[in-house]
């Protein structure tokens, strides 16, 4: 598993500019991907977001988009699995977004 871009307010940034980040630097786009020759395209991603990391959510998109988040701490934490039913290593980003005072 292996992340490829992350914007803030559609600006490419570093992993660790995520970790201080004003109130207005709020619309966070993350994409990724997996690689797998027998699955082709056809691989399962699954995502934690938030301070819940127990509640996944799964999706075919190597793309996730969280506009508008309110000022706090984020985890998110991605993998993905392959047709065969194999397990990537999860890759995982913190988040936090400043109060305006």
């Amino acid at each position: 598993m292996n992340l490829l871009r992350i914007k803030v307010n559609s600006k490419v940034v570093m992993p660790e500019q995520l970790l201080s980040l004003s109130y207005d630097q709020n619309n966070i786009e993350i994409s990724f991907t997996g690689i797998s020759y027998a699955s082709k395209k056809n691989i399962e991603y699954w995502y934690s977001f938030g301070s819940d990391t127990l509640t996944w959510h799964k999706t075919n998109s190597s793309f996730l988009s969280f506009p508008s988040l309110t000022p706090g701490a984020y985890q998110l934490v991605v993998k993905c699995k392959n047709i065969q039913g194999s397990w990537s290593n999860s890759s995982a980003l913190t988040i936090l977004i400043k109060n305006p005072f």
